[in-house]
């Protein structure tokens, strides 16, 4: 259009005079404004979908493009079935093996469609007596190996037993999770509440377990190298930068560690893959099965009609990570005094006053989330205590008990709802079933009566 206008006025202007010409000139040059302005969207569309087309054809002949799509969609996965946390290779050691046995829950908990009435939190001071009450509940025989700490007390997310008694206390059902976690501290309870809220699976009552542990622990001296940090680390985490009581390193590496993980462990991971696939097919996945037929993976012995992922994963487990089953607890206590020991000593103030200063903020978090709080100080045998200096111990829970005044949470002395006896321990720190059960009826006689309404 605009092409045609500027060779009407070529002809129309060829005999003009000059004197005409300035007179006609104004018109012609309003003229063609019009015309041009209006056929400039439409040359601005064609372009913008040219240069959007020749993007996207870009896009799908590009290698890099390909392999980091492949990546994450690798990355959400590996997250998604964790075939690394469930194989447990005798390669995957150091942090990676500690998060298999303390972090696997808490994913598959955030993975999961329920959303508790009652979050308990905590370490294993909590985790381990929930598990003793529903094995006994349910007449499972417990056990005491490392295996069975691992498969199934590190994942177990509920707490049946203080579920009944709470329903019974108050009339009324409220379902009840466990993310009690081992080796877990004050920040983690922190951080796994946040992610609650966050998720949409924020609880009516949240129920926190207080012991020197969650204060003292030396063997997670930096907040954002705890395995429950990394378990829940991702892009979000970013902004831990300008928290001031986490080193920007550790923040870091725990954001990027899941990609880093990809590419240290793709070995694994191939292997994971290609022994699916055989299980799958039938077929060996290399030439020694091939020549070894008690080697390869049959499927026949299976089902083909169904595909056991549970099955594939037993059978994919190394025998030297499985332990005899123990039946009975350790009665050397040798191993536990030197573990708290080292937990334990030196007692460093400067870790204590960064663990209650996340305790605070878990506090100001519920208030403002409007989440009652019970703050539960649990039982030690008198040999545990013994272990820190005089005056630790009841410092701690001093300023816990201050803490909960000031935000208008409930605080519970276990000890003194009930007594406690050296028969109520399977150790020098976690209560057996029978401490268990005292336990949990007094968190549950102390729940206030309106979370029933």
């Amino acid at each position: 259009m605009a092409r045609g206008v500027v060779k009407r006025i070529r002809r129309e202007t060829f005999w003009l005079s000059p004197s005409a010409l300035k007179t006609a000139l104004p018109s012609l040059k309003r003229e063609a404004t019009v015309v041009i302005g209006n056929s400039l969207p439409e040359t601005r569309n064609l372009k913008d979908k040219f240069q959007l087309s020749s993007a996207i054809e870009r896009l799908k002949r590009s290698t890099v493009f390909w392999t980091v799509t492949c990546l994450f969609a690798g990355t959400l996965v590996i997250g998604q079935l964790a075939p690394a946390s469930e194989v447990k290779k005798s390669d995957f050691a150091g942090k990676r093996a500690q998060l298999d046995l303390v972090g696997a829950k808490v994913p598959e908990f955030f993975a999961s469609k329920r959303s508790p009435d009652v979050l308990l939190l905590g370490s294993s001071l909590f985790m381990t007596p929930a598990v003793r009450c529903d094995d006994e509940l349910m007449k499972r025989r417990t056990r005491y190996d490392a295996s069975y700490i691992r498969d199934h007390m590190g994942r177990y997310l509920d707490a049946k037993f203080f579920e009944q008694r709470l329903s019974e206390h108050l009339n009324c059902r409220l379902s009840v999770a466990n993310l009690a976690t081992a080796g877990g501290v004050m920040s983690d309870q922190l951080r796994i509440f946040k992610k609650c809220c966050a998720a949409g699976k924020k609880p009516r009552l949240l129920v926190c377990d207080i012991s020197p542990r969650e204060f003292l622990d030396n063997q997670q001296p930096d907040p954002a190298r705890t395995p429950v940090y990394i378990a829940l680390a991702d892009l979000t985490s970013m902004l831990d930068i300008f928290d001031p009581r986490l080193e920007l390193n550790s923040v870091m590496e725990s954001t990027l560690g899941g990609t880093w993980n990809v590419f240290r462990y793709r070995n694994d991971y191939r292997n994971v893959v290609i022994n699916a696939a055989a299980w799958l097919t039938g077929y060996p996945s290399d030439l020694i099965s091939a020549l070894d037929p008690t080697r390869a993976f049959n499927k026949r012995d299976e089902g083909r009609h169904a595909v056991n992922w549970d099955g594939f994963i037993s059978r994919m487990k190394p025998k030297d990570c499985e332990t005899p089953p123990e039946y009975k607890p350790r009665v050397d206590a040798s191993a536990d005094i030197a573990h708290y020991k080292s937990m334990y000593l030196p007692v460093k103030k400067k870790l204590m006053e960064v663990q209650f200063s996340y305790l605070e903020e878990l506090l100001t978090l519920a208030r403002k989330e409007k989440v009652q709080v019970l703050l539960v100080e649990l039982p030690l045998p008198r040999r545990n205590l013994n272990l820190l200096p005089a005056g630790v111990a009841s410092t701690i829970y001093h300023r816990a008990q201050e803490l909960s005044t000031k935000y208008d949470a409930d605080y519970l002395v276990a000890s003194k709802a009930d007594n406690y006896s050296e028969s109520d321990f399977e150790d020098i720190a976690h209560l057996n079933a029978a401490g268990g059960r005292k336990l949990f009826r007094a968190i549950a006689a102390a729940v206030p009566p309106d979370m029933g309404r």
